[in-house]
């Protein structure tokens, strides 16, 4: 998964069907101004944030919550890629060689053909 458009799944739940959106960011009118001056980060550090970007706690210790302020506003896209998503998950799943000699494989291929009505 891209970082910079990550994909939001939601799950409807009266009927159990999921839906599958991209999200894009601009922000173009966002400005971000520091509050206090920053610690360097160390190369070991930086090899961590890049293994794991998503890391909360490595992120806060280098840049500390209400060391920022945002003035301005963002633009959310979400694009539907429900049908782009579930064809690949059935092309993955019919790659496996017991795709069509297990009951497994079959009742992914007869789940996605019955989304797509």
């Amino acid at each position: 998964m891209n970082p910079a458009h990550p994909i939001l799944s939601l799950t409807d739940p009266e009927n159990g069907f999921t839906r599958h959106y991209q999200i894009s960011m601009k922000t173009d009118f966002l400005k971000v101004n520091t509050l206090k001056p920053l610690r360097a980060i160390p190369e070991s550090q930086w090899e961590q944030l890049r293994a794991d970007p998503n890391n909360r706690e490595l992120l806060s210790q280098f840049l500390p919550p209400g060391s920022f302020e945002f003035r301005g506003f963002i633009f959310l896209t979400a694009q539907d890629i429900t049908a782009t998503r579930q064809a690949a998950q059935l092309k993955e799943a019919l790659l496996l060689p017991s795709a069509i000699t297990s009951n497994k494989g079959l009742s992914q291929a007869d789940c996605w053909l019955q989304d797509q009505r």
